[in-house]
């Protein structure tokens, strides 16, 4: 991230090579030309490195303060069914799952944070449904976008929360389908 931030590169230059025969190089990452270039999730190195340029060691902690926000998330969507001492129960549950305190406190991956937009996203779109106010469903397809330009993999879980939202459409106006395009527009251009 200092290379991107204060170089605008987005590869680290490596002559390990001269040293040893087989370098150690990141997964998700690849050597070419003694550079080493992350081809995992492009998506994920430029959001976190936007506020590394106001406060450099910034993404250190981008990856724990989207842990809360998407404990936070959570508990607010369980809140919808359930009491507030299960929606608690819930929540820190999920502090405790050990795969999510692993990969929060680990500055460079990726999937907290996609995660953690994908539950604000899924969390205004719940929000749509109960209300059926157009600017929740703006709001979450710019989560869902972002979740998605993080992590393009996780298209495989939007694609029931899109059948149910054109679903959806089709029981409240016909003139909507509007919004479904503007849905479709920032999710796939943020």
């Amino acid at each position: 991230i200092d290379v991107l931030v204060n170089k605008g590169k987005f590869f680290i230059e490596d002559h390990s090579t001269e040293i040893g025969q087989s370098p150690a190089i990141p997964r998700g990452a690849y050597k070419i030309n003694d550079k080493i270039v992350s081809l995992k999730f492009p998506g994920f190195q430029i959001i976190i490195s936007i506020p590394s340029i106001f406060y450099k060691n910034l993404y250190l902690i981008i990856t724990a303060l989207t842990a809360i926000i998407c404990g936070l998330f959570l508990f607010k969507i369980l809140s919808f069914k359930l009491n507030k001492t299960d929606a608690i129960i819930g929540t820190v549950f999920l502090f405790f799952l050990p795969f999510f305190w692993y990969w929060s406190n680990r500055p460079f991956i990726e999937n907290i944070s996609a995660c953690s937009f994908f539950i604000s996203g899924f969390y205004y779109f719940l929000k749509f449904d109960k209300f059926k106010n157009r600017n929740y469903i703006f709001i979450s397809t710019i989560f869902f976008g972002t979740s998605l330009f993080i992590r393009p993999d996780l298209l495989i879980m939007l694609i029931p929360i899109s059948l149910f939202f054109i679903n959806n459409l089709f029981i409240l106006k016909k003139k909507d389908w509007l919004i479904l395009i503007v849905f479709i527009f920032l999710l796939v251009f943020p």
